[in-house]
């Protein structure tokens, strides 16, 4: 996927966007992440926000 997305030159990541957040703003991200989710989100594979919180710092 992210070699498609290279070969129609879209961001990869958050860095490509020009967005760093810190590890508080990340925090929060997942937090609400997880609020609006209802505290977890899928079906096949339970997110919580702890893997909320994993996905947003991998996009880093």
């Amino acid at each position: 996927m992210e070699d498609f997305y290279r070969i129609i030159d879209m961001p990869t990541n958050m860095r490509e966007l020009g967005v760093t957040p810190s590890e508080e703003q990340l925090q929060t991200m997942a937090h609400m992440c997880s609020l609006a989710a209802g505290g977890c989100k899928g079906s096949a594979k339970k997110l919580y926000e702890e893997d909320m919180l994993a996905i947003y710092r991998m996009a880093l």
